[in-house]
């Protein structure tokens, strides 16, 4: 059963109908392509004429396991791992079901473990389930990447997936 919004020719709701199957030709006057819907909304306009269905895709949630930090000097203490600045490292995850793709990685640098004050970019690829992210921090700091700010720019650009993890976090020091 799915719930089809109906909007009029100047884009003004005009009503709904929830339907039993996916057959519907409504009886009612030519509307056009409605303004932006929220993931669970369908809309019913007409094109040159003709009835088309506008559905926005279902959203793929991919969990993040097995992390690892793969990097010289890099060690895990509690849930952070801890890598010297200016040391290239290489993230690895599965990501279950997710396809192949390439995506940008926003790295948070934080004060109090949780007060964004700078962020950094770095490109994620996605190849036969296993996400890997390659980067070095130049500067000593408590670093996050948190599903909340991958998921807000996913969403931003219309991705169909979202991710699902606890927070990844990173202490970069100053070696000795």
């Amino acid at each position: 059963m799915q719930t089809v919004y109906l909007y009029d020719e100047q884009r003004q709701y005009a009503g709904m109908q929830v339907l039993e199957h996916d057959n519907f030709r409504p009886a009612r006057s030519t509307p056009v392509a409605p303004p932006e819907l929220n993931e669970h909304e369908i809309a019913v306009y007409a094109g040159n004429g003709r009835w088309c269905k506008h559905v926005k895709p279902s959203v793929l949630t991919a969990v993040l396991s097995d992390v690892e930090v793969a990097c010289e000097h890099a060690q895990l203490v509690g849930n952070i791992w801890w890598l010297p600045r200016g040391e290239a490292f290489t993230l690895s995850a599965h990501v279950g079901d997710l396809p192949d793709t390439q995506l940008m990685v926003m790295v948070e640098r934080v004060v109090n473990a949780e007060q964004p004050v700078d962020d950094m970019r770095f490109v994620a690829n996605v190849a036969n389930g296993v996400l890997t992210m390659q980067g070095c921090f130049e500067l000593s700091g408590n670093y996050l990447i948190t599903a909340q700010r991958l998921n807000a720019g996913l969403e931003r650009i219309g991705a169909s997936y979202r991710f699902a993890f606890d927070a990844l976090e990173f202490d970069a020091y100053v070696p000795q």
